[in-house]
């Protein structure tokens, strides 16, 4: 009886050696809060001081080399409550977004000598183009850490071109507030044209007539008179100063310099049907 109570007492010696060198100390439970990109997504239990692998193989979440990942005690408000961890885990990603634009057309203005001062011309229309616009965007969680834009033409404009005109006959004044020169009347009839065999010939006015110069002959009009002929077939005008007499020929009611007949192109036709007017001018 005396060895069994000496036993006893070895045995709870070696209880409290035990005891005493922590081998039978409880691990201490944790709560462990999981945050992704901002939102609480799980609580965990785990024994022991959590650790961040672990927990990352506890929850099966691949993570890619940018994300990031942040372990955090919370401190408790009092001993009572139960002492808890946050795994916060920030996931990279790209976004992608394209838009299109609309890429407005420029204006250009060239003088044209053989246009009448104070009219103008358009010669090409302006045209819109567009682009496409891509915005590629790099997150970590819900922060905006990267903005790259990048575009691709689709169609460049194309520039409007108006021509202004410098062009002073002699005899005629250009009045800045008038849009359009005064119409004194108008005719249609025949045109014709004439050229390298009457160049350096004088005319009717006393000039050389030059047939590159915009020139007209007319049966009755006044020197220097400005005119505006029109062919309908090409759509197209020119104004001359009168300076000689002609046509020469019954039915027809000019005859145009060979530069004013291929401006309108009426050169290659030889003859044709135009409309006439008689501008205002001060002679």
């Amino acid at each position: 009886m005396k060895t069994m109570r000496i036993s006893l007492l070895f045995g709870l010696f070696l209880l409290f050696l035990q005891m005493d060198s922590g081998a039978l100390v409880m691990e201490q439970e944790y709560q462990v809060e999981v945050v992704i990109d901002g939102e609480k997504t799980d609580e965990l239990t785990v024994k022991g001081k959590p650790e961040q692998e672990n927990l990352i193989e506890k929850i099966d979440l691949e993570l890619d080399d940018q994300d990031e990942v942040k372990l955090t005690e919370l401190k408790a408000d009092n001993s009572d409550q139960d002492i808890y961890w946050r795994l916060e885990i920030n996931e990279w990603r790209t976004e992608t977004e394209e838009q299109v634009e609309i890429l407005p057309y420029g204006e250009e203005t060239r003088e044209n000598d053989q246009l009448l001062k104070g009219k103008t011309r358009k010669i090409q229309e302006g045209q819109r183009g567009s682009r496409i616009k891509e915005i590629r965007s790099e997150y970590l969680g819900d922060e905006l850490i990267n903005e790259e834009k990048n575009y691709d033409v689709i169609e460049l404009p194309q520039t409007e071109i108006i021509e202004k005109g410098t062009y002073e006959p002699p005899g005629y004044s250009y009045i800045e507030d008038k849009e359009v020169i005064e119409v004194k009347g108008t005719e249609t009839g025949e045109a014709s044209w004439y050229g390298a065999r009457f160049h350096g010939n004088r005319t009717f006015s006393g000039e050389i007539y030059d047939m590159y110069d915009l020139t007209a002959a007319h049966p009755s009009l006044p020197m220097n008179s400005l005119v505006h002929v029109e062919f309908p077939v090409t759509g197209e005008s020119v104004i001359v100063r009168i300076n000689d007499r002609g046509p020469h020929v019954g039915g027809r009611i000019i005859d145009l310099s060979k530069q004013a007949a291929e401006k309108i192109g009426l050169a290659p036709h030889g003859v044709g049907d135009v409309k006439v007017k008689v501008l205002e001018n001060d002679n």
